[in-house]
């Protein structure tokens, strides 16, 4: 057990050891409004903090947690929502409390700069589901100021239901991807004061982002973007979303969500979902257009850069939130550490 526990803190520090600033600091979100610190070289969970009382219910999981330098951006799924900002100890600087007509799905940092995004949901549209028209929102927060939310998209009998969002390299645009009823992605402009994409949006019927290629996770990478598209099939796009060419993820059985970026190597990782046909875990070398399995044994949601040479996954026997979070090796694949928690996991970050 001793030599076991060796090999895997020497696995985790990888690149970080020659960093100024080795951290193997993780921190995940819970949605019963609660944040956990997690000492990833050891497995131990070193800080856990209340950030809020939230409602009892299945909550939604996304890009709802951002690490920049020494603070944490948590989109805490209270009623109304709350963006609270801590230290990396997670003593509370800020809180910010959020429109309460909007349900948020996620946070992005761009040039100093927080930005929620999430959808207003209005009419039913479909009584047997339930299913609500929505409009695409994005909120701008700058300490100091009142909250600006645009309209991003109209909902006209549609579901604008955002999965995730990233900021370009330079932090003047804003990428989101939409899912369920919805497709595609849009790119906005952030230093326009009203948001908005490039191309139309309000025409009736319309249900495809501008950059209909896209489908599930986009992630900013050089001067564009890479992306899923729901099938084995990742797509490149230049800074403005014109094509620049495929790379076959390699997967063949997974409606292909999963994508974590490592811009400074030039590499990105998937992850196979627990519940299609697990299989396991792939590194991309981007400009290459190359796939490499590197482990069929693990599965997960919410694949994100860990610290180290680690990446960081949600367990989960299906597409809704887990409560089990798994650090994995970037270059064995293998499951360094698994911690069972107390509530659903709404987001994790590494740093």
């Amino acid at each position: 057990m001793k030599i076991a526990a060796l090999l895997a803190v020497a696995a985790l520090a990888g690149s970080a050891a020659k960093s100024s600033t080795p951290r193997l600091d993780a921190f995940v979100l819970l949605g019963n409004g609660r944040i956990v610190k997690l000492d990833v070289a050891s497995g131990r969970i070193a800080v856990r903090r209340v950030l809020g009382t939230t409602p009892r219910v299945l909550p939604e999981h996304g890009d709802m947690l951002v690490v920049d330098g020494s603070r944490v951006y948590a989109l805490v799924p209270t009623r109304p929502q709350t963006l609270v900002v801590t230290d990396r100890a997670l003593r509370v600087k800020s809180k910010t409390r959020l429109p309460a007509s909007v349900v948020y799905r996620g946070v992005v940092r761009a040039d100093g700069t927080t930005y929620a995004f999430g959808y207003r949901p209005g009419r039913i549209i479909d009584p047997g589901s339930g299913e609500r028209e929505s409009d695409a929102v994005v909120t701008r927060i700058e300490p100091g100021e009142p909250v600006q939310s645009s309209t991003t998209r109209k909902a006209n009998g549609q579901d604008w239901w955002e999965f995730s969002g990233a900021a370009s390299t330079d932090g003047a645009r804003l990428a989101l991807s939409y899912h369920g009823s919805t497709s595609g992605a849009d790119l906005i402009d952030l230093s326009l004061p009203e948001l908005h994409p490039g191309c139309a949006v309000d025409s009736p019927g319309v249900y495809l982002g501008c950059y209909p290629q896209v489908h599930g996770v986009i992630r900013a990478y050089g001067n564009g973007w890479l992306a899923t598209t729901g099938g084995q099939q990742l797509v490149r796009l230049d800074w403005k979303g014109e094509w620049m060419g495929e790379i076959d993820s390699g997967f063949r059985n997974e409606h292909l969500m999963s994508l974590a970026v490592d811009a400074r190597r030039g590499v990105a990782f998937s992850l196979a979902t627990c519940y299609y046909g697990r299989e396991g875990l792939r590194t991309i070398s981007i400009d290459a257009a190359t796939s490499r399995l590197v482990r069929r044994a693990p599965c997960g949601n919410d694949l994100s850069l860990g610290p180290g040479a680690t990446l960081l996954a949600v367990e989960s026997a299906d597409a809704s939130a887990g409560t089990s979070v798994i650090a994995l090796s970037r270059s064995t694949g293998r499951v360094l550490h698994r911690w069972r928690l107390s509530g659903y996991v709404v987001a994790v970050a590494g740093a």
